[in-house]
């Protein structure tokens, strides 16, 4: 079966709409500027945080640690509902009513995300991976990811934002910094 042609718009550097659409190979091939959403779930019983592997068929980070879940978000789609959609794609897990909140907006390199914390408890058993996409999926706590992120050889995606994550897990606060 085909793939279908997956859409995305595309965005000047201050995150302005420029009315193009692009196929996402080739918003990815010209490096233009793209939204796109990840999600960091944190277990609420035993404060840790669920991690996927990146499947080994991915173009960039193949078999690294990285967020819960994530994606570009598609042409006419809000970032939640593309929060929605990666999450429930890559894990098969509906967190539509589990109330997800935004925690910041932050701009790296051609990327402009919208990052997603949630507390739930979340039976790796009733998961089921997208193989294309996700290889594996454990339950890290905030000390394991921050000794993997100072190992230069520890093969995990490295989110310039993550020390705003783990403030707000630990204090359930945010401070709103957007980088």
């Amino acid at each position: 079966m085909k793939k279908k042609k997956e859409y995305l718009d595309v965005l000047d550097e201050n995150e302005n709409m420029t009315g193009e659409q692009k196929e996402k190979d080739k918003i990815l091939r010209d490096k233009n500027y793209r939204r796109a959403v990840h999600l960091w779930i944190m277990n609420p019983e035993n404060e840790k945080i669920l991690l996927q592997k990146r499947s080994r068929k991915k173009a960039s980070h193949a078999m690294e640690w990285d967020i819960t879940a994530g994606g570009h978000i598609k042409t006419g789609e809000s970032s939640f509902h593309a929060l929605i959609r990666e999450t429930y794609e890559e894990l098969s897990l509906d967190i539509q009513k589990d109330c997800p909140k935004k925690l910041l907006e932050v701009k790296d390199k051609y990327y402009f995300y919208d990052v997603y914390v949630l507390f739930k408890k979340v039976s790796l058993k009733d998961l089921k991976l997208q193989k294309e996409e996700v290889s594996d999926i454990s339950y890290f706590s905030i000390p394991e990811i921050k000794a993997m992120y100072l190992d230069p050889n520890a093969k995990i995606v490295r989110q310039k934002y993550v020390s705003e994550v783990f403030h707000y897990f630990n204090t359930k606060k945010s401070s709103r910094i957007i980088y």
